[in-house]
């Protein structure tokens, strides 16, 4: 699975919200948003990404959130 944590130079903050138990044998999906993308004025090889990830079972039920914000490399440059 490729992730945008792949091209991260440093994590800044994250913030977990567990909404729902996930019972043994349960299927869980991931899905991940970008929230936004800026870019360091004093570093150009670099941006800040702000993304939510979120949690659900098979059954639809949405179990956790997860926000995070991390320094990448911009893609141009790789």
């Amino acid at each position: 699975m490729n992730d945008i944590s792949t091209n991260a130079i440093n994590h800044l903050e994250s913030q977990i919200r567990e909404l729902e138990p996930v019972r043994e044998g349960d299927t869980i999906y991931g899905r991940s948003e970008v929230l936004s993308a800026e870019d360091v004025v004093d570093k150009p090889d670099r941006g800040l990404v702000t993304l939510e990830t979120r949690g659900d079972t098979q059954q639809g039920v949405f179990f956790m959130s997860f926000q995070r914000q991390m320094a990448v490399r911009r893609a141009h440059l790789r």
